[in-house]
């Protein structure tokens, strides 16, 4: 189940930067393993995230089996509601 998290590193606002922490630490504290494309330099992978179908643009993005989950206030929702970690382990959609 290939977990890909979409950020940058070169976030242009403090909530940026405090949003794609945020995120990592959702999964690293589930100790989820995911890949970390960084769209500031891999211009390829941005257009690939860019062209999903679901029109999001905003960062940081997180994908899993190349379906997109959410992005950080997203995901929050999603763990405030209890769904996160079943999303996470593959148990729900």
């Amino acid at each position: 189940m290939p977990v890909v998290l979409y950020s940058t590193s070169v976030p242009v606002t403090i909530k940026l930067k405090h949003e794609i922490l945020r995120v990592k630490r959702m999964l690293e504290c589930r100790k989820i393993e995911y890949e970390e494309v960084d769209v500031a330099v891999d211009f390829e992978r941005r257009k690939e995230m860019e062209a999903d179908d679901t029109g999001a643009k905003k960062l940081p993005q997180l994908f899993i089996d190349g379906k997109y989950i959410g992005d950080a206030e997203e995901l929050l929702e999603l763990e405030e509601i209890g769904e996160l970690d079943g999303i996470l382990k593959g148990e729900a959609s």
